[in-house]
């Protein structure tokens, strides 16, 4: 099931419902309805404890856990989504821009491990292709 995320005011990053309350400061969560990006992070033995941690336009946004799939509630916009995990420093990030044409990105994040090698891709994927 997906999860949707967002960052309080106060900075902590809420996994909530539309109407939800931030547990750290106890006030309404803002919840952009314009767009959303969707991503899943491919379930793995290989890596699958390690922590992946997503970036929208820098900004930290938190971990996604294997086999996860988080929703991130934006405006329209153009967005750069990257994931990074601990001693792989490479990653292929996405741009996407969102509009009233384009309102829903999908995109699938996973790793390959390797001593210089390793990398943390973000890919674009249909919607199918996003485990419900």
């Amino acid at each position: 099931m997906s999860k949707l995320r967002v960052k309080c005011s106060c900075g902590k990053f809420v996994n909530t419902q539309p109407g939800g309350i931030c547990p750290e400061c106890n006030k309404p969560l803002e919840i952009p309805e314009e767009a959303v990006i969707r991503l899943h992070r491919k379930g793995a033995f290989l890596g699958g404890g390690s922590g992946f941690f997503v970036q929208i336009n820098n900004e930290p946004m938190g971990a996604i856990g294997s086999g996860e799939t988080l929703m991130f509630p934006v405006k329209y916009g153009t967005y750069t989504l990257r994931a990074t995990t601990v001693g792989v420093h490479n990653c292929i990030s996405q741009t996407v821009t969102l509009s009233p044409e384009n309102r829903v990105a999908n995109f699938r994040t996973w790793a390959s491990f390797g001593t210089l090698s390793g990398f943390v891709m973000v890919e674009a994927v249909r919607p199918e292709e996003i485990p419900e």
